[in-house]
């Protein structure tokens, strides 16, 4: 293409002489737009003109008419004249500045015809060209941000314009002069000029590369690119405010809920129901974190997290219906404090809903920083999965927690990829990677003839009323959910989550509400300690000619405090014993109440209740040991 513009000033200059002109002509004159690129300086508060050519570091999000930045260190917050052309400039950061800095890609112009002096010029901003280094030293990067000015006709980069004048201060103080005369250059504007005389006449167009990845300044601001030597500014746009509008829409089924991977950039299908933990805000799009670069391990292109650590919260998700095979699974980031932040499944339950599972990341391991290969999970994501069969037909949701108030990124909550439904077990449980929680609750039967809440597994004492008790004596610390008791970590042998325990301290009855006799008469129940049966014992009651009789007082046959602290050996102290026994059937269709008992103040006065289930079809297979009715009823 060089030859032809030679062939071109010849020929002028021939006719030039012909004529008695001057020795110079100027090329033909075109209209001013095929000199100028379409939308040089964005006033147009979009990307009119501009193709984005690939990748996620350019979009509408980028035009922006932010105008002052800061230093996050800066104890005099001190704002810096950004020193933008107009109102509008393509910020590197985003109008939100919520653009990750790891996301690369490629922004194409217009095309136009290099006229004029063939000067090119354009402001820039970001897109550091070094690394800092350690004490003050620097190193090249790998990668860089720039301009490039390129051949219409064979798509060759003849001329590239990094941010070469970049440069941070070094101090602990921030000097506002320094960046308003260019001492330092970061976000705030310089001005660059490329001389392409020798490619005059020739077909054009511009391109902004953003190929870093990385947390330092990797990304590059343009504004007011001039093609054309002769334009002035752009006609300020008309200044406006940008509001991110974010997807409220989701489309699940009736067994996998929507949005379990956040994919609609936002959180269309979750409902947030309380605190500021949770917001579409959160749902990012960033796929490393920190300064280390280090990788979310999420799935597509967003997960939820890390936002606003301090923040408190909850949001929940659309309900669902177990199926398939039963089984859940999800990635689990983060959750420094498992107490504070974790996923709540809540199986729906008449008007309400019942906890019967509670995940949080249990392979959190800060160790080895930064280095994922050798073990360390922090905010990168883990594998999880969940046999939920137990529960196939029934209703649920899934409930997010953040109750941390810790300002420690490592205490936020990383979620992504929720998949509600496997139709067979998923092939990522047998990765090594890959990591099962047991769903310890224990399912009741909401019938008439199940003694509501007898599991405990509602976490409190719904249904359960104290009838007579002293201080403490079915309170808030009577459900416990220990699995162990003891430095021996000897097992409660408890079913599903909670059970009730009281203390030797403490003394009182606790009633609770009534259900039906059915099936077969048989009930069945879990207890420990209870040593003295005079003083500590479970009674069940049937309403005779609307009397309650007592028919069966029941305490630990299977008592043992000898050869502590081995169960092998047949001690049985507070751990649970699983009993049964089968009423008369005369009593059956009598309506009935359980009454728990303790009188105890020492030597194992207390007792621990589990799993009080009053129904079993006639014929049934009873779990446990026989237990003796100590009122001979």
């Amino acid at each position: 293409m060089k030859k032809s513009l030679s062939l071109t000033l010849c020929a002028a200059l021939a006719a030039a002489v012909f004529t008695g002109g001057a020795a110079y002509a100027e090329p033909a004159p075109v209209s001013e737009q095929s000199y100028s690129i379409v939308n040089g300086g964005f006033e147009t508060g979009d990307l009119t003109g501009w193709t984005v050519e690939s990748g996620k570091a350019f979009s509408e999000d980028n035009v922006a008419t932010n105008d002052e930045f800061m230093f996050p260190e800066d104890a005099n917050h001190n704002k810096i004249a950004v020193n933008q052309t107009g109102n509008w400039h393509l910020y590197g950061k985003g109008y939100n500045e919520d653009i990750p800095n790891s996301f690369t890609g490629a922004l194409r112009s217009s095309e136009f015809t290099l006229g004029g002096t063939g000067t090119i010029s354009m402001k820039i901003a970001g897109g550091a060209t070094r690394y800092p280094g350690e004490e003050g030293a620097e190193k090249p990067m790998a990668q860089r941000c720039f301009v490039g000015v390129y051949l219409a006709e064979t798509d060759m980069l003849v001329a590239k314009q990094e941010n070469e004048y970049f440069l941070k201060h070094t101090t602990a103080y921030v000097n506002p002069g320094q960046y308003a005369s260019n001492v330092f250059n970061t976000d705030n504007y310089y001005t660059y000029y490329l001389d392409l005389y020798e490619y005059l006449g020739e077909r054009m167009y511009i391109k902004i590369v953003d190929n870093d990845p990385s947390y330092y300044y990797g990304y590059i601001s343009v504004d007011d690119i001039r093609t054309y030597s002769e334009e002035g500014a752009q006609p300020e746009g008309e200044r406006k405010d940008k509001v991110k509008v974010y997807e409220t829409e989701a489309e699940g089924t009736a067994y996998q809920i929507p949005n379990g991977g956040f994919e609609t950039g936002s959180l269309a299908g979750w409902q947030v129901t309380e605190g500021l933990a949770f917001s579409n805000a959160g749902v990012n799009a960033s796929d490393v974190w920190w300064n280390e670069n280090i990788t979310y391990n999420r799935d597509g292109d967003y997960h939820y997290g890390m936002f606003d650590p301090q923040a408190t919260g909850r949001m929940r998700s659309a309900v669902f219906e177990v199926a398939g095979s039963g089984y859940v699974s999800f990635k689990l980031g983060g959750c420094m404090d498992q107490s504070k932040t974790y996923l709540r499944f809540m199986l729906v339950d008449g008007d309400g809903a019942l906890e019967v599972a509670r995940f949080s990341n249990v392979k959190y391991k800060n160790f080895q920083f930064p280095y994922v290969a050798n073990g360390m999970k922090l905010l990168n994501m883990v594998q999880y999965y969940a046999d939920f069969s137990a529960f196939l037909g029934k209703t649920m949701y899934i409930e997010a927690v953040d109750t941390n108030t810790s300002s420690d990124d490592l205490g936020c909550m990383v979620l992504d990829s929720v998949i509600t439904y496997h139709p067979s077990r998923p092939q990522f449980m047998y990765e090594r990677e890959a990591f099962e929680l047991a769903v310890n609750y224990e399912y009741e039967e909401q019938s008439k003839y199940q003694l509501p809440n007898g599991t405990f597994e509602r976490g409190d004492l719904t249904g359960w009323q104290v009838i007579d008790g002293t201080e403490g004596f079915g309170g808030e610390g009577s459900l416990l959910t220990d699995e162990t008791f003891w430095a021996e970590e000897i097992p409660y042998n408890k079913s599903g989550v909670y059970f009730f325990a009281s203390t030797d301290a403490q003394t009182g009855v606790l009633r609770s509400s009534t259900f039906t006799l059915g099936g077969g008469g048989s009930v069945s129940f879990k207890l420990g300690a209870a040593k003295n049966p005079q003083l500590v014992y479970i009674s069940f009651y049937a309403m005779v000619g609307g009397v309650p009789k007592e028919i069966g007082r029941f305490s630990n046959d299977n008592f043992n405090d000898v050869g502590f602290p081995s169960l092998s050996q047949g001690m049985q102290i507070q751990n649970l014993i699983e009993y049964h026994f089968t009423f008369a059937e005369e009593y059956l269709g009598c309506e009935m109440y359980v009454e728990i008992v303790d009188r105890g103040e020492s030597d194992y006065g207390f007792i621990t209740v589990d799993s009080v289930i009053t129904y079993y079809p006639a014929g049934s297979v009873l779990p446990g040991k026989a237990a003796t009715n100590l009122i001979g009823g």
